[in-house]
């Protein structure tokens, strides 16, 4: 019996290390499955961003870069606001106009507004001029300086209206609006 009572405890004994040996491995097994799955994504997620940090510092070099035109056009957006030089870009134009064409262009009154967001989330600020203009001609072409694309500051008309009963010249006031940093 003494043979019998091994055999079983032996029995007994194994099996117990058996299920305790399932037991480890099953959680080791299912650790390591988790592990694995975790780092497929981690990796995913690595290269992904590592190709946005490519595309961003491609962006940079690009903004760096004083030929790209691209790099220019958002430079326009990207400028220091001051009045002083508003007014300054302003009066010069006027002054140019005048001097050339024999037009009479008169700024009267310019207004900032402050700086606010917009909801887009870009700051801005509003200008008003308000100015006496001597004819269409003169009108034209301060429209297009003021949105030329090619110019140190971009302009957003927001809207203009002005009577034209009566011959030129004209007070109207022209409604802007700047995207600023």
């Amino acid at each position: 019996m003494s043979q019998k009572n091994n055999k079983i405890l032996s029995l007994f004994i194994s099996l117990v290390a058996f299920f305790i040996f399932v037991f480890f491995t099953t959680n080791i097994y299912s650790g390591l499955q988790v592990n694995l799955d975790s780092n497929t994504t981690k990796s995913k997620e690595l290269d992904k961003a590592k190709e946005k940090l490519i595309r961003l510092n491609k962006i940079e070099t690009d903004y760096k870069d004083k030929n790209n035109l691209d790099s220019k056009k958002i430079k326009k957006f990207a400028s220091d606001f001051s009045e002083d030089q508003m007014l300054l870009y302003i009066n010069d134009y006027i002054k140019g106009q005048n001097l050339v064409k024999r037009d009479n262009l008169f700024l009267e009154n310019i207004t900032f507004s402050d700086i606010k967001k917009s909801e887009l989330g870009f700051k801005e600020i509003d200008i008003s001029l308000k100015m006496i203009i001597s004819s269409q001609d003169s009108l034209i072409d301060l429209l297009n300086y003021l949105t030329n694309s090619d110019n140190k500051y971009s302009f957003f008309i927001t809207e203009l209206s002005f009577p034209i009963e009566k011959s030129w010249p004209y007070k109207i006031s022209i409604p802007l609006k700047m995207y600023v940093n």
